[in-house]
């Protein structure tokens, strides 16, 4: 999945790395980072939870949508406050 940019995040389709999330920058901007999830399912699992707390991680390109509504920012911002 290309993400931004040249940021990807993949999975391991075989070896060491199956069934594992990678994310890394394609222009080595950044290296690449293997989850410590040990299948897809947990890592989504992971995530899941990651976005009902309200956690963030830049680095991943997530953002929470409890983040993003409570920003001061945006459309979601901007709707906020005018009915304020």
């Amino acid at each position: 999945m290309e993400m931004g940019c040249s940021d990807l995040c993949l999975i391991g389709r075989t070896g060491l790395l199956a069934g594992r999330m990678v994310t890394g920058n394609a222009d080595g901007f950044w290296p690449p980072n293997v989850s410590l999830a040990q299948d897809f399912l947990s890592w989504y699992e992971r995530w899941l939870d990651h976005m009902r707390d309200g956690k963030d991680n830049a680095a991943l390109g997530l953002s929470s949508p409890v983040i993003v509504a409570s920003a001061g920012r945006g459309p979601r911002a901007t709707a906020r406050s005018s009915t304020t």
